[in-house]
């Protein structure tokens, strides 16, 4: 496992948790700053998550980490995973690139979190924005090995991911 696949495990793990969160009919006092919070802590591992830069991944995990024990709305999320992260032995693999994975990534992020900064945000419109983020992650899985929550491999291809999608993209 390198660090690629755990950014990209953390990511999953969150984009998922939240989309099943917000779902709900009505939002709890609180929420809406819960999840932007949570937004702007998952946008830093999808950034570093394309980086190239070996020192920013490991700063970008140590970080989250720190967040996530600060914010116990959701970084009971993680709980798991962060247990699972110290006791596996990271390795330094070739990095997988998709470029419309991560476009797209920039473009849903960028969505998200300009409708959580709106006065009175579109409930809908969130919860399918997260639908179409959740899946896009998993391009970045390691295919053979178990990972940090427990799957056996859990990838997809960058087709998959895309049709995946472009399917939410059009329900709003």
């Amino acid at each position: 496992m390198n660090y690629q696949n755990i950014l990209a495990e953390l990511l999953h793990i969150g984009l998922v948790a939240e989309k099943g969160r917000c779902y709900g009919r009505r939002w709890k006092c609180g929420y809406k700053k819960a999840l932007r919070n949570h937004v702007k802590a998952l946008h830093l591992l999808q950034v570093s998550l394309q980086s190239d830069n070996l020192q920013k991944k490991k700063d970008a995990i140590s970080d989250f980490i720190i967040i996530c024990n600060n914010n116990p709305d959701f970084g009971r999320f993680y709980t798991h995973a962060f247990g699972k992260i110290k006791e596996t032995k990271i390795q330094e693999t070739d990095l997988i690139h998709c470029m419309k994975v991560d476009t797209l990534f920039d473009e849903l992020f960028f969505d998200l979190l300009a409708e959580l900064n709106r006065f009175i945000p579109s409930h809908k419109k969130i919860y399918y924005l997260l639908c179409a983020l959740h899946n896009l992650p998993r391009v970045y899985f390691n295919r053979s090995k178990q990972g940090l929550s427990g799957e056996n491999g859990g990838s997809i291809t960058e087709d998959e991911a895309l049709q995946y999608a472009f399917s939410n993209m059009n329900k709003y």
